[in-house]
């Protein structure tokens, strides 16, 4: 972590960095400072990730946290999700991506107003509507007045609309959306398959193309 705490000093104008050597010490900070976001490893001795997230959840809800590891399956991202993780990366990672990571999780402005979904991202609907097995359309309505569907089958995507995509591309595309309304829909009974992915296979592709996006952006001095 002192290769970090290194490049975060360089932001020491933005926020100010405490560095815990365990879960427990992290809580004892947590107990003390007011810390707007959290990044920790899964695998950690005595108390793992997981734990760690539950526990500083209990203690203030309004924390972000981002997870880190080496070990970046299905299951793994599942259960940070469930934990309220914001992030999910895999090692190994570039200091560019964790610092544009780091950054995004910090924007407060961002991020979607839900009716229906009072409090949550997007993907945290998704995952709802998954763990819940329920069926159901999530519309996103962008602040440009656009309109973009995810339908869902008990739990799972089954097609996706976005202007004039559709299928995995549209459900990419929505992913990577930054702010608008998220609204819960009735499932129409004659929507077609086009997505036959796991949730969570989806939502890391989408993650993926957006941190490609986001270090072409970076590359032409956006």
């Amino acid at each position: 972590m002192d290769f970090l705490k290194d490049l975060l000093s360089n932001y020491s104008d933005r926020f100010i960095v405490h560095i815990a050597t365990s879960g427990a010490e992290a809580l004892r900070i947590l107990e003390t400072h007011p810390i707007s976001l959290l990044t920790t490893d899964i695998c950690m001795p005595e108390m793992d990730g997981f734990e760690l997230l539950r526990q500083a959840r209990e203690k203030n809800p309004d924390t972000h946290f981002i997870v880190m590891t080496a070990h970046g399956s299905d299951e793994s991202f599942q259960k940070s999700m469930e934990h309220g993780a914001v992030e999910f990366m895999k090692k190994p990672f570039t200091l560019d991506r964790f610092i544009q990571n780091l950054f995004r999780a910090l924007q407060p402005a961002k991020g979607f107003r839900a009716a229906g979904f009072h409090g949550f991202h997007l993907t945290d609907a998704l995952q709802l509507v998954h763990m819940a097995g329920k069926s159901q359309t999530i519309c996103v309505r962008t602040e440009l007045g656009n309109e973009c569907l995810i339908y869902l089958k008990d739990g799972e995507v089954v097609h996706a609309q976005s202007e004039d995509l559709e299928g995995e591309e549209a459900f990419c595309h929505i992913i990577c959306l930054e702010g608008g309304d998220i609204e819960s829909l009735p499932l129409p009974e004659d929507i077609p398959v086009t997505i036959r992915r796991p949730l969570t296979a989806l939502i890391l592709e989408g993650a993926r193309l957006r941190d490609e996006r986001e270090a072409k952006g970076k590359g032409r001095g956006i």
